[in-house]
C-alpha cells in the first residue's frame, strides 16, 4: 500500500512539472529571445535601468522593456516560437508579457500586433489567427503589419464582400427610382390639357362674365397701424415684427446692438488618433479598392500631412509593392478630410494588399 501510495505521488508531480513548463516558454538566462526584423522611426529597449537605441537585426530579450516614440514602429520575431511580435507609435511593454510570447510554436513566422485602447481586441483576435495557422497546412507568408488600424486577410475578404453588397444594393435602389420616374410620367400624361398648358402645372380659375374689363382694380386693404404706438402693444415681440419703430421699442433696438455673436467650439491643438482613424475611415474603402485594379501584393506606407483646416496637403509614398498601386492609394488619400484643428498634424498610415 505504501508503494502505491508512492507511486500516486510521482505521478501527480510529473502532471504539475508537466502543465507548469506548458505555461511558460523556457528562455536561457542572458540569451537573446528574438532579433529586429522591421523597425521605423525611434524605438529603444531597457534591460537591466540600461538603454538602447534598436535596429534591423538587433536582439532583444525576454525582461526587455520596448518603447516606440510618436513616430516609431517594430516587429519582433521570437526565436521560441517564430511568432513576429509587432508595437505601433507611442507604446510601451515588457517583450515576456507580450501577447506573442505566450502563443505555440508556428510552421512560419506570423504577424501579432500589440494590443491598445485604440484597437481594442484585436491583438488578441490576431494571435487566435496565428494559433489556427500553426495547427493546418500552410505555405508562403506576408510580412507583418503595424498600424492603429491594420488589416489581416480574412478582414480584407470581408471588406471587398462589404462593396460588393453595397454596389449590388445602389443598383437595386437605381432600379426602383427608375420605375418611379416612369409611373410619375404616365400619371403625367392624364392630367388636363388646362394644366399642361399653364407654366406651373395649375388650372387657371375662369374669368367671371359679370366684372367689367374696363373697370380699374379695387384699391389695396389700408396698411396695419404702426406698433409701438400704444403701451398694451409694446412687447419685444410686436416691436420686432415692426422693425423696433416707435419710442417705446428704443429699448429693445438697443439690446439688439449690444448681443454677441455665439462663440465658436474650441479647436484641439492637432490631429489625434480618434480623427486620423476617422478620416482614413472615410476613404478606406476606395484606398483598398485600388488593390482590385493591381496585382502585386504586399503593404503600402504613406505620409500624410494635414493642414488646420482638415485638408490634405500632400501624401507621400514611403513604401510600395508596384508604383503603380502607390500612386492609386495616394491620389484617394489626397480626397480624403479630417477634422480641423490649430496646427494640423502629419502621420504615417500602412495599408495591406
Amino acid at each position: 500500500m505504501v508503494r502505491a501510495l508512492l507511486v500516486g505521488i510521482l505521478v501527480v508531480s510529473m502532471v504539475a512539472s508537466c502543465g507548469k513548463d506548458d505555461a511558460a516558454p523556457q528562455v536561457a538566462a542572458n540569451a537573446a529571445a528574438g532579433k529586429v526584423v522591421d523597425v521605423s522611426g525611434k524605438v529603444g529597449a531597457t534591460r537591466n535601468g540600461a538603454a538602447r537605441q534598436l535596429a534591423v537585426g538587433s536582439e532583444v530579450f525576454a525582461d526587455d522593456v520596448i518603447d516606440t516614440a510618436g513616430d516609431g514602429s517594430i516587429v519582433i520575431e521570437l526565436f521560441h516560437n517564430n511568432a513576429r511580435w509587432a508595437m505601433e507609435a507611442s507604446l510601451k511593454s515588457r517583450v515576456d508579457e507580450s501577447v506573442a510570447w505566450g502563443l505555440e510554436k508556428q510552421a512560419v513566422a506570423k504577424g501579432v500586433e500589440h494590443a491598445t485602447s485604440a484597437a481594442g481586441r484585436h491583438g488578441d483576435r490576431q494571435a487566435a489567427d496565428t494559433k489556427a495557422s500553426s495547427e493546418g497546412a500552410t505555405t508562403g507568408g506576408s510580412a507583418p503589419i503595424t498600424a492603429a488600424a491594420e488589416l489581416d486577410g480574412a478582414q480584407a475578404d470581408r471588406e471587398r464582400e462589404a462593396r460588393s453588397d453595397s454596389l449590388k444594393n445602389e443598383q437595386a435602389a437605381a432600379h426602383k427610382g427608375m420605375e418611379a420616374a416612369k409611373a410619375a410620367r404616365k400619371v403625367g400624361a392624364k392630367t388636363s390639357k388646362d394644366a399642361q398648358d399653364h407654366p406651373l402645372g395649375v388650372e387657371q380659375p375662369k374669368p367671371d362674365k359679370n366684372l367689367d374689363p374696363a373697370a380699374p382694380p379695387p384699391p389695396p386693404p389700408p396698411p396695419p397701424p404702426p406698433t409701438g404706438t400704444s403701451s398694451s402693444s409694446c412687447d419685444e415681440v410686436s416691436c420686432a415684427l415692426g422693425n423696433n419703430a416707435g419710442a417705446c421699442c428704443a429699448k429693445f433696438k438697443q439690446r439688439g446692438k449690444n448681443a454677441k455673436p455665439p462663440a465658436e467650439p474650441a479647436l484641439a491643438e492637432q490631429l489625434d488618433r480618434t480623427m486620423i482613424v476617422e478620416g482614413i475611415g472615410k476613404v478606406k474603402a476606395r484606398v483598398l479598392a485600388c488593390g482590385d485594379k493591381f496585382s502585386a501584393t504586399g503593404v503600402v506606407k504613406v505620409t500624410v500631412a494635414v493642414d488646420p483646416a482638415g485638408q490634405v496637403s500632400s501624401a507621400t509614398i514611403k513604401a510600395t509593392p508596384d508604383p503603380a498601386l502607390g500612386s492609386c492609394v495616394a491620389d484617394v488619400i489626397k480626397q480624403a478630410t479630417f477634422a480641423k484643428t490649430r496646427t494640423g498634424g502629419t502621420f504615417s498610415f500602412p495599408f495591406p494588399f
